[in-house]
C-alpha cells in the first residue's frame, strides 16, 4: 500500500520549519470586565492564534522539536511520535510532524 509517512520534500520541511514557527507568540488582549472589576488588569492569551487552534499546539511543538534536537527524529526522513492520548494534543502532534 501507500507509505503511510512520505519521504518530505524541501517545501514540506520548509512547511513544517514555518508551522513550528508560529506555535506560541500569541497576542495577549485586556479583558475589559474583569479588568475593571477588580481593578487591575487582566489579560486572555489568544492560544486560538496558533496554527493548530489550541494551546496544545505549544505541547506538541516541543515534543516534535525535543526529538528533531536529540535525534529521535531526524528532518526530512520517516519518523513516529506516540503521544497517549484521544485529544487536542495528538491532533496537533501529527499536524506539526507532517507540515
Amino acid at each position: 500500500g501507500p507509505d503511510p509517512q512520505p519521504r518530505l520534500t524541501p517545501a514540506m520541511s520548509t512547511a513544517r520549519k514555518a508551522f513550528l514557527g508560529l506555535v506560541g507568540g500569541t497576542r495577549l488582549v485586556r479583558l475589559e470586565g474583569p479588568s475593571r472589576a477588580t481593578g487591575c488588569n487582566i489579560f486572555g492569551k489568544c492560544e486560538f492564534e496558533n496554527p493548530g487552534g489550541s494551546v496544545k499546539d505549544r505541547a506538541a511543538s516541543w515534543m516534535v522539536r525535543a526529538a528533531l534536537n536529540d535525534g529521535t527524529l531526524v528532518e526530512g526522513e520517516p519518523g513516529i511520535i506516540v503521544e497517549g492520548t484521544a485529544g487536542n494534543t495528538g491532533t496537533i502532534v501529527n499536524i506539526s510532524r507532517r507540515y
